[in-house]
C-alpha cells in the first residue's frame, strides 16, 4: 500500500510539473498581479527578467585579478628605450615581489604578444587607439594609473613622475610595504582609477600680446646642436612652470612659434635682439655658443621665477643685449700685475676665435706675463679692446739660451683665418722674370706671395756686420687668378724658386690695441740674440692703435729686441697713434760691431702705414736730439709714415716706394727701389749730418727710382758743423749682389733750412719750444760724400755700359727744381756716373749746370 502512495505522488509531481510548464507557456496575467489567471504561477516580468547567474557588481566587467592565492596573473610591459630610472624602478618592484615567493615577468611592448593580463608602463605603441594619451596634459609631476580594457596603463608626464606613479601602484595597489608579510590576493577595478595632474605652477597663465600661448611651437634648426639645447631648455622650463607643452618644429614651420633664429656674423653691433612680434617672439642671435645662455637667462626671469599670468609684449620684453664683447676676467685672468694671467688669457682669445666674439681687457687692470707661456703665442683673430689695461711683459729673467723658445715667441700673433700655405711645388720648372703679370697658377683667393732663390745672394753685407748675403726674394701681391697688382711688380729675375710662401689678404679687417705695455728688458749679455715677445702681424687689414710702450730697467748691456708691433708676410697694415722710445745703443761683446734693436720694424708687409706715431724720448736730456735704434725694415713695399715724430726710419733691405707725410724725423735710411716721396717734413740734423735721405753703404748705397719732395725743412745747430744734402750715398769696391744706382730722376719743391736752438734744456721739449738763428743761410748738395769715402775714388767705377775693376754704380738721369728761391745755392755731383744727367730750374734746362751749380771732384 505504501508502494502505491509513493508512486502515486512521483506521478501527481510529474502531472504538475508538466502542467506547470505548459501553463507556462500560455500563461496570461490580465490583472496584471504577477499571476498567471489560469494556474496562479508566479510570472517574470519584462521588466525584471531572470538572471540565471544572479545579480552582478556593476564595476565587475572592468576587474581584473594581478595576484591570485600568492601567484602573479601579470606581466610588466615596458618600452625598450624606457629611462634608466624608470627600468630601475620597476625591477625593484619585480624584487620585492620575489620576497613575496611572486614572480612577475617584465617584456618589451614592441615584442610582446599581447596578454589578457598586463601593466603598461608608459603609453603603449601597440596596443591600440585606446591606450592613445597625450602625457603631456598631465604636466611635469602629473602622472595616471589606469585600467582600460582589463589592463591597467601607469604613465607619468615626465620620468620622476611615471617613477613616482610606478612606486604607487607598487605601494597601494599591489600592497607592497614594510608591514605587509604576505601578499596573496590583488584585484583592481575602475572605481580604483587615479589620475594625478600637477597644478601648483607660480605662473597660472602665458599669454602673448593678450593672447594665451598654449599650442605654441618653438622653432629651431634642430640639425644645429645649439639651437636645438636651447629649444630642449624652453620646453622643459615651459612644461615645468606652466604646464604647457611647446613642440620642437624646423625653423620654416614657425607660425605661432618662439623663434631661435642664428644669424651670420655680421661682426658689427650687440649680436643679439629679442623681437616680440604679434604672433611669435623671436630671438635673432649670431653666436650660437650663447642662444643657450641668452634664452636661459629670458625665460628663467619672466617664467622662472615669475607669479600669476604672464603676457610677453613687445612694449614690455623686446630687449638688446651686447654679446659681441667677452672679457680676461670671465676666463680666469686676475688682473693684479703679480700672477701670470697669459695662460688664461690665451683661454679667452681661443674662444673668441671659434666663435667670433671681441676681447676686451677689464678696465684698471694689471696683466703680468712671465715665463708660463713657454714659448707659445696667443692667436688673435678678432677685434681686441684692451680698454687702456696695462700689460707688463717681463723678460727680466729669460735666459738667451736656456729659454731660447721663449724669447723668440711673440706674445700676440694677429692671425689670419687662413693659414700661410707653402707652395714652393707650384713653382718647379718654372721663372718668374721681370715684367710678368701672372704667377702661373690661380690660387683661388688673393694673397702675398713671397718668393725666394736660394741659389742668387743679394744685400751681401759691407762693413762691421759683414755677411754672406741674403737669397734673392721678394713679395707680390697676387689675385685669386694668379695676377700679379700693377702695385707690386716683379723686381728681380728668379731662373729657380726654392722656396715660396702665400699669405690670404681676404680676412675681414679687425683692429687691435689701447693699452699700455711695458716690457721689463732682459738681462742678457750683448749677443744678437733677439727677444721678440711682442706684438707680430700676420693678418691683412690689421690696425693695432693707441699703445703707450715702454721698456724698463734698459742699460747699453742688453740684447736687442724686434719691435713692439710688427708686421710680417701681410698686406694693409696701419699700427696707430703708437707712443714710443727709442732703445739705448747696444754693441756686439765681441766685434763691437752695432747690434739693431727697434720699437718699430716690419718685413715682406705690402701697404704697411704708421698714422700719428710719437717717439716719447726724441729729445735728450739736455734738449738736443740723438739717434738710436728705433726702426726696422725688410723687403717692405708701398709704406707711408703720416704725422710722426720719430727719430729714424731706417729701411734695411730692398723697399720698394716709400711716402713720409707731415712729419719730423733725425734721419731716414733707404735702400731699394721704386719712389721716395717726402712731403712736409722736418729733418734734424746732426754734427757732421745733415742729410735728408741717407742710402745705406752697408747695402750699396743703391736706390732704383725716382725721389719727389714737396716741402723739406732741414733744422741744425751749427752751421760749421753740417752739410745740407737732399741724398748721401757712400759707394765702396764691394760686391753687393746686384747693379747699385744713384735715384734716377729727382723732382724738388719747396726746400728750406733753419739754424735753430732749443729755448729750454728738457727732453720734454717740444719743436715750438726753439728759437730759430738763421733761415736758409746754407748751400744744399744734391749728392754728397759720392767722390771718395774709404779711400774709393768713384771716379774708377763705371756707369752704365762701362766696365770697372771696382763695379757699376749708375748715376742720375734728370734733376727738376721747382719754387725753392730761398736756396741760397744748389750744388750737383760732376762725377762720371753723372755726365748725361739733364738739369731743369723752374722748368728750364740749365745747360751749363756743370759750371754754375757742378761740384768738382774732391770738392765733397
Amino acid at each position: 500500500m505504501k508502494r502505491y502512495l509513493n508512486l502515486f505522488l512521483v506521478l501527481a509531481l510529474l502531472v504538475l510539473s508538466f502542467s506547470l510548464f505548459s501553463c507556462e507557456k500560455s500563461c496570461v496575467d490580465n490583472d496584471a498581479d504577477g499571476k498567471c489567471d489560469d494556474c496562479g504561477a508566479v510570472l517574470n516580468t519584462p521588466d525584471e527578467p531572470e538572471d540565471p547567474e544572479g545579480p552582478k557588481d556593476p564595476d565587475s566587467t572592468d576587474e581584473i585579478s594581478l595576484i591570485e592565492n600568492g601567484e602573479a596573473n601579470f606581466k610588466f610591459v615596458m618600452q625598450r628605450k624606457a629611462p634608466s630610472n624608470v627600468v630601475k624602478a620597476v625591477d625593484n618592484i619585480i624584487k620585492k615581489l620575489k620576497d613575496y615567493d611572486i614572480v612577475v615577468e617584465k617584456v618589451y611592448d614592441e615584442d610582446a604578444g599581447k596578454t589578457d593580463c598586463e601593466v603598461l608602463i608608459d603609453v603603449p605603441t601597440t596596443r591600440g587607439d585606446a591606450y592613445a594619451y597625450d602625457t603631456h596634459d598631465l604636466g611635469e609631476k602629473g602622472y595616471l594609473i589606469k585600467l582600460i580594457d582589463g589592463k591597467v596603463m601607469i604613465a607619468g608626464g615626465s620620468n620622476s613622475a611615471l617613477v613616482d606613479a610606478i612606486e604607487v601602484f607598487a605601494q597601494d595597489y599591489l600592497g607592497i610595504k614594510r608591514n605587509v608579510k604576505e601578499i596573496t590576493d590583488v584585484k583592481f577595478s575602475a572605481s580604483q582609477n587615479l589620475e594625478v595632474i600637477q597644478d601648483d605652477y607660480r605662473v597660472t597663465g602665458v599669454k602673448l600680446n593678450g593672447k594665451s600661448m598654449k599650442g605654441y611651437t618653438i622653432a629651431a634648426n634642430s640639425k644645429n646642436e645649439y639651437a636645438y639645447n636651447a629649444a630642449v631648455d624652453i620646453q622643459t622650463l615651459f612644461y615645468t612652470k606652466t604646464g604647457l607643452w611647446f613642440n620642437i618644429v624646423p625653423l620654416e614651420d614657425a607660425d605661432k612659434s618662439i623663434v631661435l633664429n642664428i644669424e651670420e656674423n655680421t661682426y658689427e653691433g650687440n649680436g643679439y635682439t629679442l623681437v616680440v612680434e604679434d604672433d611669435q617672439i623671436v630671438f635673432n642671435i649670431e653666436f650660437p655658443d650663447k642662444l643657450r645662455d641668452i634664452t636661459s637667462s629670458f625665460f628663467s626671469v619672466n617664467i622662472g621665477i615669475a607669479a600669476g599670468e604672464v603676457d610677453f609684449t613687445a612694449k614690455t620684453h623686446n630687449e638688446t643685449k651686447n654679446l659681441r664683447d667677452i672679457y680676461y676676467s670671465e676666463f680666469g685672468a686676475l688682473g693684479d700685475g703679480m700672477n701670470d694671467d697669459f695662460l688664461e688669457m690665451m683661454a679667452c682669445h681661443e674662444y673668441a676665435n671659434k666663435w667670433g666674439h671681441n676681447v676686451k681687457a677689464d678696465k684698471g687692470k694689471t696683466y703680468y706675463i712671465g715665463k708660463e707661456n713657454g714659448g707659445e703665442t696667443i692667436t688673435v683673430l678678432t677685434d681686441t679692446d684692451w680698454q687702456g689695461c696695462r700689460i707688463v711683459i717681463d723678460d727680466s729673467n729669460i735666459d738667451p739660451t736656456k729659454d731660447k723658445k721663449i724669447r723668440e715667441a711673440s706674445i700676440f700673433n694677429i692671425s689670419s683665418n687662413t693659414k700661410m700655405a707653402i707652395v714652393t711645388s707650384r713653382f718647379q720648372s718654372k721663372k718668374l722674370k721681370i715684367g710678368d703679370t701672372n704667377i702661373g697658377y690661380a690660387p683661388g683667393y688673393a694673397g702675398v706671395l713671397t718668393i725666394f732663390n736660394s741659389n742668387v745672394k743679394h744685400h751681401i753685407r759691407y762693413g762691421v756686420n759683414a755677411d754672406a748675403g741674403q737669397p734673392q726674394q721678394e713679395s707680390i701681391l697676387v689675385d685669386k687668378d694668379g695676377n700679379i697688382d700693377p702695385s707690386t711688380p716683379i723686381l728681380w729675375n728668379y731662373e729657380v724658386i726654392t722656396t715660396a710662401y702665400y699669405s690670404s689678404i681676404e680676412d675681414r679687417p679687425i683692429s687691435v690695441g689701447n693699452a699700455i705695455i711695458d716690457n721689463i728688458s732682459n738681462q742678457a749679455p750683448n749677443y744678437y740674440t733677439a727677444y721678440h715677445r711682442n706684438i707680430v702681424i700676420t693678418r691683412a687689414h690689421t690696425t693695432v692703435y693707441d699703445i703707450d710702450h715702454s721698456l724698463l730697467n734698459e742699460g747699453p748691456t742688453r740684447a736687442p729686441y724686434r719691435g713692439i708691433a710688427r708686421p710680417d708676410k701681410t698686406y694693409d697694415i696701419t699700427i696707430k697713434n703708437i707712443k714710443a722710445q727709442w732703445h739705448q745703443s747696444r754693441y756686439d761683446a765681441d766685434t763691437g760691431a752695432a747690434l739693431g734693436t727697434y720699437e718699430f720694424g716690419a718685413g715682406h708687409t705690402i701697404e704697411v702705414r704708421w698714422i700719428d706715431c710719437y717717439q716719447k724720448n726724441f729729445y735728450a736730456d739736455d734738449g738736443s736730439v740723438k739717434s738710436r735704434g728705433l726702426f726696422g725694415t725688410g723687403y717692405c713695399r708701398n709704406v707711408l709714415l703720416e704725422n710722426c715724430f720719430l727719430t729714424s726710419f731706417d729701411a734695411h733691405q730692398s723697399l720698394s716706394n716709400a711716402t713720409l707725410r707731415n712729419s719730423t724725423f733725425e734721419h731716414i735710411n733707404f735702400i731699394g727701389n721704386g719712389d721716395i716721396i717726402l712731403e712736409n717734413v722736418n729733418i734734424y740734423c746732426q754734427p757732421s749730418g745733415g742729410n735728408a735721405i741717407t742710402l745705406r753703404t752697408d747695402y750699396g748705397a743703391t736706390w732704383n727710382g725716382n725721389v719727389y719732395i714737396d716741402g723739406l725743412c732741414f733744422k741744425y745747430a751749427d752751421e760749421k758743423k753740417v752739410k745740407l744734402s737732399i741724398v748721401a750715398a757712400a759707394y765702396t769696391d764691394h760686391n753687393f749682389g746686384y747693379t747699385c744706382y744713384f735715384p734716377q730722376n729727382f723732382y724738388i719743391k719747396n726746400v728750406t733750412s733753419k739754424q735753430v736752438v732749443p729755448s729750454k734744456s728738457s727732453s720734454n721739449r717740444t719743436e715750438a719750444d726753439e728759437i730759430v738763428l738763421a733761415e736758409n743761410k746754407l748751400p744744399i748738395h744734391l749728392a754728397k760724400n759720392l767722390e771718395k769715402h774709404w779711400d774709393c775714388d768713384i771716379s774708377k767705377f763705371t756707369y752704365e755700359g762701362g766696365s770697372a775693376d771696382y763695379g757699376v754704380y749708375i748715376g742720375s738721369k734728370t734733376v727738376n727744381i721747382e719754387s725753392c728761391p730761398n736756396v741760397p745755392e744748389w750744388v750737383l755731383p760732376n762725377t762720371p756716373q753723372f755726365k748725361d744727367m739733364k738739369v731743369y730750374i723752374n722748368g728750364e734746362e740749365l745747360i751749363n749746370w756743370k759750371t754754375v751749380y757742378g761740384s768738382k771732384i774732391g770738392d765733397e
